[in-house]
């Protein structure tokens, strides 16, 4: 398999593929965890990320799992488990969502949010 068709799927598996029943939890359902499960969720997601980067730049596609994850990745590292929860609780709560979508979409915008400052 080519190099960046490897990373091209790592990062369609981690954005838009459903993996684990928990990856496929809507933003209604996150938003009815208690604190606890939310911070967990959201340190899985952001697992998946470091596991997609990891894996595209095994693959040679460096620039891409920089672009789509790397910039997350590093703004993330001196957080605490959880503000990371708080960035997601404050952006669900502030910016009109589809509730019924997968959660991890929201919080790669909630992340892309935040680190863009």
């Amino acid at each position: 398999m080519r190099p960046r068709l490897v990373g091209l799927l790592a990062a369609s598996v981690i954005l838009a593929t459903p993996g684990m029943s928990s990856a496929q939890m809507t933003t209604l359902e996150y938003r009815a965890l208690p604190e606890g499960d939310r911070t967990q969720y959201v340190v899985g997601v952001f697992d998946g990320w470091l596991h997609a980067w990891d894996l595209m730049i095994r693959a040679g596609q460096g620039t891409l799992a920089d672009e789509t994850f790397g910039k997350l990745i590093e703004c993330a590292k001196p957080m605490s488990r959880g503000q990371v929860r708080a960035i997601m609780d404050k952006y669900i709560q502030s910016v009109p969502t589809d509730l019924a979508k997968g959660a991890r979409f929201d919080f790669y915008a909630a992340m892309s949010r935040a680190c863009r400052r």
